[in-house]
């Protein structure tokens, strides 16, 4: 089990664990915390990724 304090896509391991847990997300899915609902957490995910890599900018 990978500590959840040091997950990293950038490490393997990492990367092929969150891939699968975010694969196995539906609409039924329950979450652990938190108020977002699962299509809420992919945006908001998809928008920090965005941002990283520099796709998106932050509007002020």
């Amino acid at each position: 089990m990978i500590d959840n304090m040091r997950k990293n896509v950038m490490h393997e391991d990492s990367y092929d664990y969150l891939v699968k847990r975010i694969s196995n997300l539906n609409r039924e899915s329950i979450r652990l915390f938190g108020t977002m609902r699962v299509e809420q957490m992919i945006c908001h995910l998809s928008d920090q990724l965005r941002l990283t890599l520099n796709q998106e900018s932050i509007p002020y």
